[in-house]
Order: structure tokens, then C-alpha cells, then sequence
């Protein structure tokens, strides 16, 4: 990969939940009635929405119930939900399968709707692929050098948060389970989307 995906480093996380699908169009109209997102489609993951964004969607989303459960997960969290149990290149194996995603060779430039390709070992569609997810976590090129090995948090600050996953516009290197890469946390594009967590300790 990169160099900032090396080197490699053990992790240890708590039980946590990671919402099956990346959030869609018609979730997000639930809290939000402006709908940026460039393809159009109830069931298509929303996009053009920042971190910034995310964030206050989860807000809206834990008032509504109110609770504090709904979060970004962590980059920790994100890449060994999106693994699977696996430790190849893709959590399917080594070498691309159209089967299961959503990238440049296969999206025709655009997304569709979650759930089309197969899921990965933990039941989890379009962890690659489709849109980019943000993660909770401040980017750091250097981090996974320091990074601790219970549920590390990711730097206190920085200039860019961080997103996992590649999205339908991204080639084969971008879109591998170990790719990660960086934005402004008020950057919309119409590659950027986001997943949802919550700690399992908080499911009551």
C-alpha cells in the first residue's frame, strides 16, 4: 500500500455495531431535507456531504431518539469490520472481483444502490467501494507508527479527517482494505459518504 498505511500493527477494539448498509438518501431525509448528492436515488448511499455534515446528522439522529449511541466509528473500528476476519488485500482475497464491488471498472462513474454486490464475511455491503466513508479520526501520515494497541482514537488533531473504503470513481488502488485517505472535515464531494456506529454497550 502506502506509505501512510504502514507499517503494519496489531489492534485490539471493543464490541461495537456498524450499520449494515452506508447511509442512504432516504435515511438522510429523515433529519435533512437538502439532498447534494449527484446521483439521485432513494436507495443510492447520500453523498456530497462532508464530515462536518455526518456529524450533525448523528446528532439530529441521537436527539431524535434521545440517546448518545449514534457515532462515526474509528478507523480502527472501520477496517476491522471492513476485513471481516480476513488479512488479504480485499476481504475477498487478493485479486479485484466484480462480484463485490462498486469501483472504477465496474460503476459505469456513478453508484448504486446499497446492497447490489455481495457482503463481506461480517454481512457488511459496499465497505469498498460505492463512496468513501468517513471515519471519526483526525489523519496523521505518521500515526500507525504510535498507534496504541487498544482502541486507539487516532491523533487529537489535525488538518484533515479521515475516509475509508474508495468509492465507484476510485482504480484497484484505492479501493483495497487497507486504503485509506484524507479531506477537509467540510469537504463535499460526490465520493464522500459515511457508515454509522455504536458502541455495543450502549444498545440498551
Amino acid at each position: 500500500g502506502f506509505k501512510f498505511e504502514a507499517p503494519v500493527h496489531k489492534v485490539c477494539v471493543k464490541s461495537f455495531y456498524l450499520g449494515k448498509y452506508e447511509v442512504t438518501q432516504k435515511q438522510w431525509s429523515i433529519f435533512n431535507k437538502n439532498n447534494l448528492s449527484r446521483f439521485k436515488g432513494e436507495n443510492h448511499p447520500v453523498q456530497r456531504v462532508s464530515w462536518n455534515d455526518a456529524k450533525d446528522y448523528i446528532k439530529k439522529m441521537n436527539a431524535s431518539e434521545s440517546t448518545t449511541k449514534y457515532r462515526l466509528p474509528t478507523e480502527a473500528e472501520w477496517e476491522y469490520a471492513a476485513r471481516g476476519g480476513t488479512s488479504t488485500e480485499f476481504f475477498w482475497g487478493d485479486k479485484i472481483d466484480d462480484d463485490f464491488v462498486w469501483y472504477f471498472g465496474t460503476s459505469n462513474y456513478k453508484t448504486h444502490p446499497v446492497g447490489s454486490k455481495k457482503p463481506n464475511p461480517f454481512g457488511l455491503s459496499d465497505v469498498l467501494g460505492n463512496v468513501w466513508e468517513w471515519v471519526e479520526d483526525w489523519f496523521s501520515k505518521d500515526y500507525f507508527k504510535t498507534s496504541p494497541i487498544k482502541n486507539p482514537k487516532g491523533p487529537s488533531t489535525g488538518r484533515f479527517k479521515v475516509k475509508r473504503g474508495g468509492s465507484q470513481a476510485n482504480l484497484i488502488s484505492h479501493i483495497k482494505s487497507h486504503t485509506r485517505y484524507r479531506a477537509p472535515a467540510n469537504r463535499r464531494h460526490y465520493i464522500n459518504g459515511f457508515r454509522i456506529a455504536f458502541s455495543a454497550d450502549k444498545i440498551n
